[in-house]
């Protein structure tokens, strides 16, 4: 499994990606559009907050969902994520844009998925972590 390195901080943000490396995240909130900006804007500085301290316990910007998966939200922005092999690392699955009043059972079970996927491949250590083009070219 594939994961790019988002911050670091007291706590390390990664984000799914795909087999070639792709990140579902970061190319979810790029095709949002200026529609969404403000939005778009406020979770990435949540996110970066949560490197830099912890998860938020305010229920209004992050809220645990079932099955040890939580959410990011902002809006109708919701970041669906995960802890890793400890509290200090956070994965998030991928994000998407809440239309009812219930997080869809499609989107939590994405998020699940990936979980699993995690864990299975950090006990076999297949894990490979992506750092960011631009912070390489630095």
């Amino acid at each position: 499994m594939k994961l790019l390195l988002l911050l670091e901080g007291r706590c390390r943000l990664l984000a799914v990606c795909s087999g070639r490396g792709d990140c579902h995240l970061l190319d979810f909130l790029h095709e949002l559009g200026s529609n969404f900006q403000d939005q778009v804007d406020r979770v990435l500085y949540r996110l970066e907050e949560t490197a830099r301290r912890e998860p938020s316990s305010n229920p209004e910007m992050c809220r645990k969902i079932g099955q040890e998966i939580w959410e990011f939200r902002e809006g109708r922005l919701r970041i669906l994520w995960f802890y890793g092999e400890n509290l200090e690392v956070i994965i998030c699955s991928h994000g998407f844009l809440k239309k009812t009043q219930k997080t869809p059972k499609n989107e939590k079970n994405r998020a699940v998925i990936f979980r699993k996927q995690y864990l299975r491949l950090l006990a076999q250590g297949e894990i490979e972590i992506l750092r960011d083009e631009e912070d390489s070219r630095d």
